[in-house]
């Protein structure tokens, strides 16, 4: 048996995340819980890919977004984000309860909201290249998913604070194809390859834009490098499997949460990935694409911890009843992990 703190980590020292004013900082139950949700709901996937499908009315949450979303009650996401509201009119220098408030605006589709969550975020915290990006995401879908004006200054602004953010590219990417600069299309995309992992989301929904772009400019894509040779410090693979003895116990429906936590510091999730009980065995990438913010990354964390945990309810933060297995501590850039699932969550 195990607890409902997913790995049952020692209780960890206060983090940067929870010390960004003289107030009482948020508690570190309410930013897990919304960390968690937004991670199942978007799992760092861009408002962009999904601009060809939604190219009139409101502006509104990706598709996948909404149903990552709908995993956890809306009403319960309702309360923690007045929660969050209530510890920040007491707390307003916290820049990181404002950039999970804005996330959270914006996964569930109240884009005015989300933008004026993130002024108020980057106000606080002008040099985070991740908060800049993600403003600018939130402005273009205010504005009609579009990335002229502020949105593309913000992007450009967080690339020359930090070239290697794969969001910003990606964006950047975007906004130069849709502008017919294709050459700097193809600069942008290659970057977001060579500066994540193959089998990211990132990679994957930026491949046929990128083909394009060099179709365009009538460039053949350069030679496939080897996954062994780009494989990151800062990315865990493994397999998940599902002890015999608990088969009986689970539906082919219920949901998997394979989750990487810091050993020590932050409590946030560092990474998630959501399958299915169906999908059993299987194999599982977290990289630092899957990043809630800057200072919650694999590549930062030393010492890591791997749990694979199955739901019925789809529910983001462990319950009693849950299924689990955990790797124990590892070093971010571990491989060939396997993760049995055989304990229970204690309620």
């Amino acid at each position: 048996m195990v607890d409902k703190d997913e790995g049952a980590q020692p209780a960890a020292p206060q983090s940067s995340l929870t010390a960004e004013s003289a107030h009482t900082p948020l508690p570190t139950g309410l930013m897990v819980g919304l960390a968690l949700f937004l991670l199942a709901a978007i799992a760092g996937v861009y408002w962009w890919t999904h601009s060809q499908q939604h190219t009139s009315g409101a502006p509104q949450a990706p598709e996948h977004a909404q149903q990552g979303a709908g995993a956890m009650d809306p009403t319960k996401v309702e309360v923690m984000v007045q929660g969050l509201l209530e510890r920040l009119k007491a707390n307003p220098n916290d820049a990181t309860g404002w950039m999970m408030l804005a996330r959270t605006y914006g996964v569930v589709g109240r884009a005015n909201e989300a933008v004026d969550a993130y002024a108020k975020a980057v106000a606080l915290r002008a040099d985070d290249a991740a908060l800049l990006v993600d403003y600018a995401d939130a402005l273009a879908v205010k504005n009609q998913r579009s990335l002229d004006g502020e949105p593309i200054r913000l992007v450009q602004k967080a690339l020359a604070i930090d070239g290697r953010n794969v969001k910003g590219l990606a964006i950047a990417g975007k906004y130069a194809f849709d502008h017919q600069d294709f050459a700097g299309a193809v600069q942008h995309w290659q970057k977001v390859l060579d500066y994540g992992t193959p089998e990211s989301l990132f990679a994957k929904q930026i491949a046929p834009e990128l083909a394009q772009a060099r179709q365009r400019l009538g460039v053949a894509a350069p030679a496939v490098v080897p996954p062994a040779a780009v494989a990151s410090s800062a990315s865990v693979r493994g397999t998940v499997t599902l002890a015999s003895s608990l088969r009986a116990a689970v539906a082919p429906e219920d949901t998997v949460f394979i989750t990487a936590r810091a050993v020590s510091g932050t409590r946030l999730p560092l990474a998630i990935v959501r399958k299915q009980v169906k999908d059993l065995p299987v194999a599982f990438v977290l990289d630092d694409s899957m990043a809630m913010s800057t200072e919650a990354r694999l590549s930062a964390a030393g010492k890591i911890n791997v749990t694979a945990r199955i739901s019925k309810s789809g529910n983001p933060m462990p319950q009693g009843g849950d299924l689990i297995g955990s790797s124990g501590p590892v070093d971010a850039g571990a491989s060939g992990l396997v993760l049995e699932i055989r304990d229970t969550v204690k309620p």
